[in-house]
């Protein structure tokens, strides 16, 4: 017991000597700090144009035992660009200037500075976007004014600063076309998505980052079967639409188009292929050798805002309305109509005919997904009419109204019509000149927008379904043989009862082609 004591004392002392020992070291040595180094003047995030623009960044340097000269022989920099599988340096300069000639993508940058001195490595990182000069921003599709050749503009923001480039499809390898009609694209969805050039002496999609195409990029190769009306056919409608500003639409696994024969074709799901078999604009199963296919109007009538339930679409043949209930079934369904409801699904017996028909974002009578609205003319008297609907698998009518000739005489006579989801509002063009009518019962009024647009004939008028859906933006074009197209940015003034135009200044471009139609493109 003795011993183990004895041990236990002598491992003490051992211990209190080395603490003693290390205690009266310190003294033998020189501690000084290193020179700390802070990078600022780096932004979070930039975008460039693949293999365009040059991505020019110059870091802000603090250091805190170094007033040498920066970056100096004292410092190594680099700058890194990382993505997965992509490692590259980009430069070894102390700014960077250089252009990225990467496919699209978001990729990770770091800025890196080494102090030779001691070895200590300092480093910022940023997130650098590539697109191409069609990734992002306004599709504009109208025609030369001197010689009506198709012209397709894009208004760029998929770089650092917003650009117009303009003739998209001078070198794209197809034809000289006529007759500009839409230009859309599919959606953000990976599954086949497309960018559609339509027209009336053809139709076809282009390469998404290169724009090129071919005749055979058309709807041919993509229609299985041959067209029941044995001739050749073009898309003048795509749905969905691209409803949110990151280029994605309601629902991406489902498709549909309808072509210049008024065919209705639609698929599901698309990571199946973006091919179509026979079309669905008829009232018994296709495949029947008894099928009729009626003429759809082409104008694809659904919700706006989440995944379809049933599509809607009117028979020019009959002036009448029709569901389509599923994407994989085989016919359209016709709707019946009783004494009580607001406007009638089947209009023959009326003498009206759809003009026009658009998806919105309102909400009216509990239309969580976005209402749907037709406007109608008379054909005996000089009236017009809109029906406002939800176009489910189950349509619900929730409204009508009457345009009197009286208060708007040229209502049902327009060329362009653009309907509000916020306001009860719906512009309308005739022989140039744009107009707003109010149909609110009981404040219906007609106002000619004259007074904020100028003389020059309108030729385009949507309002903002895509890019900023909550805002209801109006984009006007107009046109005249000096400066070309003009397209500009309007909102609604904040007076419920007036109808007033406030431009945006900073979204007004000259010099563009006679615009007929534009969309918004976000992604590859």
């Amino acid at each position: 017991m003795k011993k183990k004591i004895d041990l236990l004392i002598a491992s003490v002392f051992v211990v209190l000597m080395l603490t003693v020992s290390c205690i009266s070291d310190l003294g033998n040595y020189t501690y000084s700090d290193i020179n700390e180094i802070k990078i600022s003047g780096i932004n979070d995030e930039y975008n460039v144009n693949m293999g365009i623009e040059n991505l020019k960044i110059s870091p802000q340097i603090t250091m805190t035992r170094y007033e040498g000269t920066i970056p100096g022989d004292r410092f190594s920099c680099y700058w890194i660009l990382a993505d997965g599988s992509v490692l590259d340096t980009l430069s070894r300069n102390f700014e960077l200037d250089a252009v990225l000639d990467y496919p699209p993508a978001s990729y990770t940058v770091y800025f890196k500075m080494r102090d030779n001195e001691t070895n200590i490595l300092w480093k910022q990182k940023t997130v650098v976007t590539v697109g191409t000069p069609y990734t992002k921003g306004f599709m504009v599709l109208g025609e030369n004014a001197l010689t009506g050749n198709v012209e397709l503009e894009t208004i760029s923001m998929s770089g650092a600063d917003t650009l117009v480039y303009g003739d998209v499809l001078k070198n794209s390898g197809l034809p000289t076309l006529k007759n500009p009609i839409k230009v859309l694209h599919t959606g953000k969805s990976t599954y086949n998505p497309k960018l559609w050039v339509m027209t009336g002496t053809g139709s076809y999609h282009l390469d998404l980052l290169s724009m090129k195409s071919n005749l055979s990029m058309s709807f041919g190769t993509i229609r299985l079967l041959p067209s029941v009306t044995g001739e050749e056919e073009h898309v003048v409608e795509q749905f969905p639409h691209i409803c949110a500003y990151d280029g994605k639409t309601a629902y991406d696994y489902y498709r549909g188009y309808i072509t210049d024969k008024g065919n209705l074709y639609y698929t599901s799901p698309l990571f199946m292929g973006d091919f179509y078999d026979y079309p669905h604009n008829c009232t018994i199963k296709f495949t029947d050798p008894d099928a009729v296919f009626y003429k759809a109007a082409p104008y694809a009538m659904h919700y706006i805002k989440s995944s379809m339930s049933g599509l809607v679409w009117y028979d020019t043949d009959n002036d009448r309305f029709l569901v389509d209930k599923s994407a994989v079934g085989d016919k359209s369904t016709e709707l019946a109509d009783k004494a009580t409801d607001p406007f009638p699904w089947n209009n023959k017996a009326y003498d009206r005919k759809l003009v026009y028909a658009e998806n919105t974002f309102n909400t009216d009578g509990g239309s969580t997904n976005g209402n749907s609205f037709a406007i109608m003319k008379s054909t005996t008297v000089g009236d017009g009419y809109i029906y406002k609907f939800y176009a489910s698998s189950t349509p619900v009518k929730r409204g009508a109204y009457t345009v009197p000739a009286s208060l708007a005489p040229n209502f049902s006579k327009a060329s362009l019509y653009a309907i509000s989801s916020l306001r009860t509002i719906i512009l309308y063009v005739y022989e140039g000149r744009l107009y707003a009518y109010n149909y609110n019962p009981g404040y219906e009024q007609n106002v000619d927008l004259t007074q904020y647009i100028g003389d020059d004939p309108v030729t385009m008028v949507r309002f903002d379904t895509q890019s900023q859906p909550a805002l209801d933006y109006i984009y006007i074009a107009t046109h005249n043989g000096v400066t070309g197209g003009r397209l500009r940015k309007f909102a609604f003034g904040k007076d419920l009862d007036n109808i007033v135009l406030t431009p945006h200044t900073y979204f007004d471009f000259n010099g563009l082609c006679k615009i007929k139609h534009i969309s918004w493109r976000a992604a590859k």
